[in-house]
C-alpha cells in the first residue's frame, strides 16, 4: 500500500492506494518524511470484486434519475458517491465502470472502491482527470470556511485578482493576455476562496484541465474582483450595487447538489458580504485584446 500526500488550498490530503499513483496530477506530492499538522481528508483506494460493486450498486440504486452520471446517497451516518468513471449515465453504465466513494459524516475519512478489472494505467488516468475529488471537495466545503469557485485567479505584483463570469465570458482569454504580460496566472477555471484566516485568500486547484499550465499550487490575497462580459472595455465600479454583485458573484460559488438551497444562499451571502468589505468589485465588458490589460491595471490603482 503506497501513501501519497498533497496540499490543495489549506487542506492536507492523504491517499493510501493499492494502485501506483506516482503520476497523479494533484500537484507534486510532499516528500515522504514531511508530517503535516493533520490530514483534513484521508482516502483509501481499494480494489474489490465486481460482485461487491454490484451489491453496493443495488443497495444504493433508486436514488438518482435516468440522466445522472453520479449521485450522492446518504445511509445513516455514511455518505456515498456512486459514479461512472466514463461519465456515462448510472442507469446504463457497465458495472466495470462504476466506482463508489464511501465517506464518513464529515467527508474526512473516505474509501474509494475500484473494481478489480480497472487497469492500473486506466485508474491513474481517471484519478488524474475525473471530477470525483472535486465533488468530494464540494461536499467537504459545506462545513468549512472555503468555497470552490468557477473563475480565474491571477497574482499581480503580490495582489490577487479574480475574474468571474459565465462560460465563454473570456476568463481564459484574459488569462492568456495577462500571461503574455508576465502576470502570474494561478488558475483559469477553478479556484478556492478561503476566508478562514480573516482575509479573502484565493488558492489554485488542480482542476483546470483545459489549460494545465494554469494549475499552480500557490495563493494570493484577493484585492480586486472583475465580473466579465464581452464589450468595448467598459469598466464600472459595482461595489455599492448589491443586486449587480449578487448577479455576478453568486453563480461562481459552487456547492454540492445535495446542499439545501437555503443553506447555499446563506453561505453565498456571507462570502459576498465578506469580500465586498475587503475588495473592489467591478463589472468589466472587455475587448479581447491587449488593451484590456490597462483597464485592469487602472482598477488596481483605485482604493
Amino acid at each position: 500500500m503506497a501513501v501519497f500526500q498533497y496540499k490543495i488550498g489549506n487542506l492536507y490530503i492523504k491517499i493510501n492506494s493499492c494502485l501506483d499513483l506516482s503520476v497523479l496530477s494533484l500537484y507534486k506530492p510532499f516528500v515522504s518524511d514531511f508530517v503535516p499538522p493533520k490530514y483534513d481528508i484521508s482516502i483509501d483506494i481499494c480494489q474489490i470484486r465486481i460482485e461487491e460493486i454490484e451489491e453496493a450498486y443495488n443497495k444504493l440504486s433508486g436514488n438518482w434519475n435516468d440522466k445522472c452520471t453520479y449521485a450522492w446517497v446518504s445511509k445513516k451516518d455514511r455518505h456515498y458517491m456512486i459514479f461512472s468513471k466514463r461519465s456515462q449515465r448510472l442507469c446504463t453504465a457497465a458495472l466495470t465502470d462504476i466506482w463508489i466513494l464511501d465517506c464518513n459524516e464529515g467527508y474526512s475519512q473516505c474509501i474509494l472502491y475500484v473494481p478489480f478489472c480497472a487497469s492500473f494505467a486506466e485508474a491513474i488516468h481517471e484519478l488524474s482527470t475525473r471530477p470525483w475529488l472535486q465533488r468530494l471537495f464540494l461536499a467537504y466545503s459545506c462545513q468549512a470556511n472555503f468555497v470552490l469557485c468557477h473563475g480565474a485567479l491571477v497574482d499581480i505584483d503580490g495582489e490577487g485578482v479574480i475574474f468571474l463570469g459565465d462560460s465563454g465570458s473570456g476568463k481564459s482569454t484574459l488569462c492568456d493576455l495577462l500571461n503574455t504580460a508576465n502576470v502570474t496566472v494561478i488558475a483559469d477555471d477553478r479556484f478556492i476562496l478561503d476566508i478562514a484566516a480573516g482575509g479573502a485568500v484565493g488558492f489554485g486547484t488542480p482542476w483546470n484541465i483545459k489549460n494545465p499550465q494554469y494549475c499552480k499550487n500557490s495563493c494570493s490575497e484577493i484585492k480586486k474582483v472583475f465580473i466579465l462580459s464581452h464589450g468595448t472595455n467598459q469598466l464600472k465600479d459595482v461595489g455599492s450595487d448589491y443586486h449587480e454583485m449578487v448577479y455576478g458573484v453568486f453563480p461562481a460559488m459552487l456547492f454540492p447538489s445535495f446542499m439545501s438551497l437555503n443553506k447555499a444562499v446563506a453561505k453565498k451571502i456571507r462570502y459576498l458580504n465578506f469580500i465586498r468589505t475587503r475588495c473592489g468589485i467591478y463589472s468589466f465588458a472587455f475587448k479581447p485584446d491587449v488593451s484590456a490589460i490597462s483597464y485592469i491595471m487602472e482598477a488596481r490603482g483605485r482604493c
